[in-house]
């Protein structure tokens, strides 16, 4: 139960505490970092820990699985032992993680370090963080302002993480990257005093639904699992899908039955009776498949068609990352003035505006250079920026005090399905239409004459896709003479201005749908 006096008093209170945010915007930026500053150590992590691409992508996906799934449990522990403790010990919890992943010798440490350790203190962590952000800031005004800059910190940290991440590689090393994070989380424990634990009342502390748990982790990890394997045409994808959702629906069942029975559910289904945070949250859903969409696509094209390095790819994502950040500090003032409903759709229009103007430089048949996409990134680092700086504060504010910190964990579970659903959903489109057009580049070209049967070139096509996720994407043309090479080489850049034009349509039209959820959340009149 929150004590009256003091919040009376912080609400009414006209300056603002800026200790608390910077806190809790280092663990947010930590999370996100993690693994956008990873991704570009795919190829160090492969010769140094002597294993392969695709078992260093299934630890960078068993992480996600593990914070997604734990995800609710952590936020109801924060409600059993107080917000800012499980917060600390989450902390501290992910310290050890991330420490035993900077020292590891051999895959099976890692695995344990980055995917199991830092994915459970996370789940841990994060519902915490927004509850804590919430519960600092009771003044609207300083609310707005403060969950405005939390979520431009996560977006923008998305977007430098390639950039910070392939310059301590490239520097240093891989394990300066975890190495890193233990000296931010030594900070976080530090400051710790600067935020304020939220008292409960021990007659209604709640209990652990230990069934609830184990059901809606299956789920989550079910329907995650059919997403990040949606490109694989594995015919089990659907069937893992289908029994994730069935498991949800089961998982509704058994709380709604907790309830009856007056038992703590996992989470109370309650929540979304407000239609600001269910249709608030399909709209995080969408908008966070469009964005991880756009920054999974981007870094493929600008390495393995530009052949820039990491440190050169995140320069020039400069204009996106900026453009969320000086945006994230403007909105909340603004948000206080305008309903935050039309803000919300503002954003959202301008980013697909954004979205538009970069589809368009695909249309052509130069090759699009990294600074072509400058103008283009700043509209949609704009529009997003509005977004994220408004939905955090909107979905949390749905939430009465004694459930924000299981509708954190919904919201940061929701946040997680659209980022694994980005991933397979866009990159799935952009290797498809790849390997379309340079399949059929080759087979209906009058220069190259195919030697190979119509299988293997397929084969190697395949192998020429799945590569460029992990690694540059090389085909050996040593046999073929120069004009046959130039040609290929045609062909390959063709197929790739379609499959970028054709995935960013498709991030237009989930933006599109992102839209028209936002017009049912209700829209609050200002006094």
């Amino acid at each position: 139960m929150r004590n009256g006096k003091s919040t009376v008093g912080d609400a009414k209170s006209s300056s603002m505490s800026w200790g608390p945010l910077i806190v809790l915007c280092i663990a947010f930026f930590i999370l996100v970092f993690d693994t956008t500053a990873m991704s570009v150590a795919i190829n160090d992590l492969v010769v140094d820990l002597d294993t392969t691409i695709s078992t260093v992508q299934a630890i960078m996906a068993i992480y996600t699985l593990v914070m997604a799934s734990t995800m609710l449990m952590g936020a109801k522990l924060g409600d059993m032992y107080g917000r800012k403790k499980v917060f600390l010990i989450g902390v501290a919890v992910y310290g050890v993680g991330t420490l035993t992943a900077a020292l590891s010798p051999n895959v099976g440490v890692l695995l344990t370090g980055w995917s199991l350790i830092e994915g459970c203190s996370a789940a841990a962590m994060m519902p915490a963080t927004m509850a804590l952000l919430a519960s600092s800031y009771p003044n609207p005004k300083h609310r707005a302002t403060a969950f405005a800059i939390y979520g431009g910190i996560g977006a923008a940290g998305a977007a430098v993480g390639p950039m910070l991440g392939g310059f301590i590689i490239s520097s240093l090393s891989w394990r300066w990257v975890f190495a890193g994070e233990l000296i931010l989380v030594v900070v976080i424990l530090i400051c710790s005093r600067m935020l304020k634990e939220v008292e409960i009342d021990a007659s209604k502390r709640p209990s652990m639904d230990i069934i609830g748990v184990i059901i809606s982790a299956l789920s989550f990890v079910l329907i995650i699992l059919a997403f990040l394997n949606a490109g694989s045409g594995l015919s089990i994808v659907p069937v893992m899908l289908v029994l994730g959702i069935i498991l949800f629906v089961c998982f509704k069942l058994w709380t709604e039955r907790r309830k009856r029975q007056n038992k703590t559910p996992l989470l109370d289904f309650e929540i979304f009776k407000s239609k600001t945070f269910s249709f608030g949250n399909v709209a995080q859903m969408t908008l966070n498949l469009a964005l991880m969409g756009t920054m999974f696509i981007l870094p493929v094209y600008m390495q393995q068609v530009l052949h820039y390095t990491a440190v050169e790819t995140g320069i020039y994502l400069i204009p996106y990352s900026f453009s969320i950040l000086i945006i994230s500090f403007v909105t909340g003032p603004i948000s206080q003035k305008y309903n935050n409903k039309y803000l919300l759709i503002f954003g959202i229009i301008i980013a697909a505006i954004g979205v538009f103007v970069l589809q368009n430089l695909f249309s052509g048949l130069e090759i699009v250079t990294g600074s072509d996409l400058a103008i283009g990134l700043v509209i949609y680092g704009v529009g997003i920026g509005f977004v994220l700086a408004l939905l955090g504060n909107m979905l949390i504010s749905a939430v009465s005090d004694d459930k924000q910190n299981e509708g954190s964990g919904m919201i940061n579970t929701v946040r997680n399905l659209g980022n694994s659903m980005g991933t397979a959903l866009i990159g799935t489109v952009l290797v498809a239409f790849m390997f379309s057009g340079i399949a059929t580049g080759i087979m209906t070209s009058d220069v190259i004459q195919v030697d190979e049967s119509k299988e293997e070139i397929i084969e190697g096509l395949q192998d020429y896709a799945q590569k460029m996720e992990g690694e540059h994407a090389e085909i050996d043309l040593s046999q073929y003479p120069e004009e046959k090479v130039n040609e290929f080489k045609r062909i390959v850049y063709s197929a790739t201005q379609t499959a970028m034009k054709q995935s960013f349509l498709v991030i237009f039209i989930i933006l599109v749908v992102t839209l028209v959820f936002a017009f049912f959340i209700p829209g609050k009149k200002k006094r």
